[in-house]
């Protein structure tokens, strides 16, 4: 498909080494998810680092990615900002672009010149080479950004597809484990990003887990046990929905007496 991403990053690292004469080039996607960056793809001194993810807000790219501005440098390996993924043997003169799309900057593209022998070093990149992989970049960041979007609606097809299959079989039964089993898998299915799915009900003292399958049946009286959760389902069941960034660990027991 012509919005394959895959295949755009390709095309890119492949026209950015020849363009701009470099020796390696690296395109540094963000996540979303996390705020982290990963090195998507990349050529040259930079290929084994394919699949390195940055911090939110670490290394020259997190620098890059936060400001919007481009980097330029005769000799990187002299910047205290780099984070181990971006410090390669060989890598001295690079730039650093943004990749912009609608006002977000969404990634980070790279090209460098190594030096073989510093005694015989490249000619550095100057302003001509940085207009041209700016400009590279705003094109790099629309074809990315639309292959994003391609892949979200395709996703959202398959997460459609996915509810009215769901729907589909819990009108089949009339037990009510097993619509809550239908239901904590289609939930893990639509949203592979989430780690791990525990669906409880509601019981006259406690809270029973019904998903899980492991789990299933288990009963957990969170008012003694661990009250800080029971208001949040509570919250839960007044609100219908609430969002944490934490979940409250269970308290240490009470010490018990012994012989002193």
């Amino acid at each position: 498909s012509a919005l394959d991403r895959a295949a755009i990053l390709q095309v890119i690292v492949a026209s950015v080494t020849a363009l701009m004469d470099a020796d390696g080039c690296v395109v540094a996607l963000a996540d979303p998810w996390s705020g982290e960056s990963e090195l998507a793809l990349a050529s040259g001194v930079w290929a084994n680092a394919v699949g390195v993810r940055i911090p939110p807000g670490e290394g020259i790219s997190g620098v890059i990615l936060k400001t919007g501005e481009t980097y330029l440098s005769p000799d990187i390996r002299q910047d205290k900002r780099l984070f181990y993924g971006e410090q390669l043997v060989g890598i001295h003169n690079v730039i650093g672009v943004p990749l912009r799309a609608h006002d977000q900057t969404i990634g980070v593209l790279w090209a460098d010149r190594s030096s073989a022998d510093d005694l015989q070093p490249r000619a550095q990149y100057g302003a001509d080479d940085v207009r041209l992989l700016e400009t590279i970049g705003e094109i790099t960041g629309n074809a990315i950004h639309r292959a994003n979007l391609h892949e979200q609606l395709h996703t959202y097809a398959q997460q459609l597809a996915r509810v009215n299959l769901l729907g589909q079989k819990v009108t089949k039964t009339y037990d009510e484990i097993l619509i809550y089993s239908y239901l904590g898998e289609a939930i893990l299915e639509i949203m592979p990003h989430i780690a791990e799915v525990e669906i409880f009900r509601p019981l006259s003292t406690s809270w029973q887990r019904v998903f899980p399958a492991a789990q299933n049946g288990s009963r957990v009286d969170f008012e003694s046990r661990l009250p800080e959760m029971a208001e949040i389902f509570r919250q839960v069941l007044e609100q219908r929905k609430l969002i944490i960034d934490a979940v409250p660990a269970p308290s240490a027991p009470e010490p018990s007496g012994g012989a002193g």
